[in-house]
């Protein structure tokens, strides 16, 4: 027996009932066309912006009567942007939130495929998010490899363009603010899947994405993997919530994963022992359970 929403809660996800939801933090001017593309497919798009105020805004200059502007005028977190952009989202009554971040462009049927894996899916159970599969801007194929023609079942799903219906994530409860940035989609997962939701992820390929610019790509044993140019203070922030997920969920930390994402992706690319110092304090405050924005010694140690 599932403790997920009732079936008679469903309603197909469309033009009309699914928002768009964009965290933007210092965007370029390629925003405004991703922005531009997701309005073909959907009714509105919430657009928070968490650049610090003395950066300014470009959201003054997205004047459209389908989009609704939240400008923070500082860094609250993606997680804390999330929440505020779904509050909005059901405020003005949608069913279903498409959230991005602001580098990611998508494919124009995109929500139509999101809307029939969750139609097809919804047989087997209630569904809280539906991931795209995505491409780096190097390459055609897709990030991850599916077994099946339409979509799987998954653990976990990134944020940008990630189908999350907002009934699911009342009920899941908020993003999880203290992680700030990284880690806040994984963890909205583990709770949608307790609950009895069905996490699962597009077989085609829905989205370009840059994850901290354009990754290199390098070779290892044969096998093609990406180096994304995070910065070491990213790094920090990646390693630190691997743990407090893990802690708080009362998980083992997972090793393998944990190198292969983590250590190796900063072992093949550049600036390596700024970036595994970044890892380091992470995994020390971690365990330390030290949550929210990095402090301002943290930083400054890593910018």
């Amino acid at each position: 027996m599932t403790n997920a929403s009732p079936r008679s809660e469903y309603s197909a996800p469309d033009g009309a009932n699914t928002c768009a939801v964009f965290v933007l933090y210092y965007p370029s001017e390629q925003f405004a066309v991703n922005l531009l593309g997701i309005l073909q497919q959907v009714a509105h798009a919430i657009v928070v912006d968490n650049t610090p105020a003395t950066a300014g805004s470009m959201l003054p200059c997205l004047s459209h009567q389908q989009v609704t502007c939240i400008v923070n005028a500082r860094n609250l977190g993606i997680a804390t942007a999330l929440n505020q952009g779904l509050d909005a989202a059901l405020a003005m009554g949608f069913d279903w939130a498409l959230t991005f971040d602001q580098d990611s462009a998508v494919k124009p049927n995109a929500l139509r495929i999101l809307s029939a894996i969750t139609q097809r899916a919804y047989a087997a159970g209630p569904v809280g998010c539906v991931g795209s599969n995505y491409c780096f801007p190097d390459s055609a194929a897709g990030r991850f490899k599916t077994r099946a023609a339409l979509y799987e079942t998954v653990d976990e799903v990134i944020t940008s363009g990630a189908l999350t219906s907002i009934a699911a994530w009342q009920r899941a409860g908020r993003f999880w603010d203290a992680l700030f940035i990284d880690a806040v989609d994984a963890e909205f997962c583990i709770r949608l899947r307790a609950l009895g939701f069905q996490v699962l992820l597009s077989a085609d390929v829905l989205l370009l994405h840059q994850q901290g610019g354009a990754p290199d790509a390098r070779s290892f044993f044969g096998r093609r993997l990406y180096s994304t140019r995070l910065s070491p203070l990213r790094r920090y922030y990646i390693a630190r919530n691997r743990i407090l997920v893990a802690r708080r969920h009362h998980r083992p930390l997972p090793v393998y994963r944990f190198f292969r994402d983590d250590i190796l992706p900063v072992l093949l690319g550049t600036n390596r022992i700024r970036k595994l110092q970044g890892v380091a304090l992470g995994l020390l405050d971690g365990f330390r359970g030290i949550a929210g924005q990095a402090s301002a010694d943290r930083t400054a140690t890593l910018n």
